[in-house]
């Protein structure tokens, strides 16, 4: 029951549209699939327990991103968008504090960015928001390994510029982020391809 609950919770917890609410999720999943490893490993698991759980689970599976990956990856697009607009308009009224906070927070990775006035943050701003374009694209992308290899060659286009830009200050560690979406991913699949034939007794409990 508390293995279910724990599961259950993953998918509901990972629904929020945020990165670190797709992670959480996915962390809650594992620490519930180690627990029914062990469960099997112990020998208490049986058809009726595997059933009941895979019925009341199957709907975080049928979904097509599961731990909502690529919504996380939108809502981060437009939280980006709004804060360059703050920016904008402080800039624009003679106050530039926001700005310097991120570069704060930014630490030495802001070391050697232009200066930014309105025009040049509008350019930046506007490359970012291409750039989380094309990421959102990649992480749709059904083909996984195609869709996380677009998103390296993304980031390191960024990083690798000579100089420092918005972009490479603050964009995700999208290629991470999408590593772990697979792995999740293909834990609960294989785990729910398991339940499943033990429910129908397809599989020998005693074989796991």
């Amino acid at each position: 029951e508390w293995t279910t609950r724990l599961t259950q919770s993953s998918g509901q917890i990972a629904q929020d549209q945020t990165m670190i609410g797709s992670l959480v999720g996915g962390s809650i999943y594992s620490t519930a699939d180690q627990q029914l490893g062990q469960m099997i490993d112990a020998g208490l698991l049986d058809r009726k327990l595997a059933a009941e759980y895979f019925d009341r689970v199957e709907w975080i599976e049928a979904q097509e991103d599961p731990f909502g990956f690529v919504p996380a990856l939108i809502m981060e697009r437009e939280i980006m968008a709004m804060e360059m607009e703050r920016i904008r308009q402080g800039i624009l009224s003679g106050d530039d504090d926001r700005f310097h906070t991120l570069l704060d927070l930014a630490y030495d990775r802001g070391e050697g960015l232009p200066p930014m006035d309105v025009e040049e943050l509008e350019r930046q701003a506007t490359m970012m928001d291409e750039m989380f374009a094309d990421l959102v694209d990649a992480a749709g992308d059904p083909d996984r390994a195609r869709g996380l290899a677009t998103i390296e060659a993304i980031q390191a286009g960024v990083l690798d510029a000579e100089t420092p830009t918005l972009m490479s200050i603050l964009m995700p560690d999208a290629s991470s982020f999408l590593e772990a979406r697979t792995r999740l991913e293909t834990m609960l699949s294989d785990r729910m391809r398991i339940m499943q034939a033990v429910a129908t007794g397809r599989l020998d409990i005693e074989s796991i």
